[in-house]
């Protein structure tokens, strides 16, 4: 006989933070905060945000060791692209995004061998990658396709 679920209570503004769990009862991610329908309203709109449970142990591993946590940072600022992929909409002087030769109206179809359908697609490549990596990413520019390789910088 199978066990019923309890319902899992909503994220709301004031209650993020708690574990996320799958349906196995293994910890996952934690809960972190829940998209609202404007910045004065306490409205949930359904959405919720996590932190990964293996980006929270390397973060915790890090503080426990003394040290010092960063974050992966290209210096970029991204939209859709018409046709797939994330646009370059701003990229910051001086930034390892500046310093590789990416330009504003670039489109980043790959992130290595990942594809890169969406700006989501490129800053959970970003995100998941740590400061001082190499990455190499494919770039349509003016209609031709390059490959630029930059390194993760740590955010400022």
């Amino acid at each position: 006989m199978a066990t019923p679920s309890r319902p899992t209570p909503p994220i709301n503004p004031g209650n993020s933070g708690g574990a996320l769990v799958d349906t196995n009862g293994k910890v996952i991610g934690i809960n972190s905060a829940i998209a609202t329908s404007g910045s004065n309203s306490t409205g949930n709109i359904g959405v919720g945000f996590a932190i990964s449970s293996n980006k929270a142990k390397s973060v915790s591993d890090q503080l426990i060791k003394g040290g010092k946590v960063s974050h992966p940072y290209l210096g970029v600022s991204v939209g859709e692209a018409q046709d797939g992929g994330a646009q370059i909409q701003s990229v910051e002087a001086g930034s390892p995004a500046a310093n590789a030769g990416i330009k504003e109206g670039d489109v980043v179809t790959k992130v290595g061998d990942r594809t890169i359908t969406t700006s989501e697609d490129l800053v959970g490549a970003i995100q998941s990658s740590s400061p001082g990596a190499k990455m190499n990413l494919t770039v349509m520019r003016n209609g031709s396709q390059s490959t630029i390789t930059v390194t993760v910088g740590d955010q400022p």
